[in-house]
């Protein structure tokens, strides 16, 4: 993979599983299947981004919950932001010069979470930025070629 991302951040998706398990089996979309075998083809760290569970290491166990990033207002989503990126800096102090890509649509990126990715010195990709769903999900099988 031509240019690998050293950490990926997925959205959350709506679609759950009702029983408890480890996040990175807990959603089931399609979406979010595609770019959990994307990000874990590359090799490189993974972390979910959720509005009820911040900062989602793949393997730690969740059960279901009914809290969506819509549900919350544009100062609330400011607030997640700041602690998805602090809770990355604590797992990864320095990102300096890490290329960091966020698979998630812009209200997950657009309230804070890209700027203060980069001032923390990260290198920012969205590689689906402006992509419907279903062109997200024809990049993922474009990038698993």
């Amino acid at each position: 993979m031509a240019d690998t991302p050293d950490i990926i951040l997925i959205s959350c998706a709506k679609t759950q599983h009702k029983h408890r398990g480890p996040a990175k089996d807990h959603y089931n979309s399609p979406l979010f299947q595609s770019a959990r075998k994307y990000a874990e083809d590359s090799g490189a760290p993974w972390y979910i981004l959720s509005p009820k569970h911040r900062l989602l290491d793949p393997n730690r166990t969740i059960g279901w919950y009914d809290v969506d990033i819509t549900d919350l207002s544009p100062d609330e989503r400011r607030q997640l932001s700041t602690q998805f990126v602090r809770a990355l800096l604590q797992s990864v102090p320095n990102v300096r010069g890490k290329i960091i890509e966020i698979h998630a649509g812009k209200n997950y990126i657009d309230y804070g979470l890209e700027d203060d990715l980069r001032k923390a010195g990260a290198i920012v990709r969205k590689p689906l930025d402006g992509l419907r769903h279903g062109e997200r999900l024809r990049w993922y099988i474009d990038a698993s070629r």
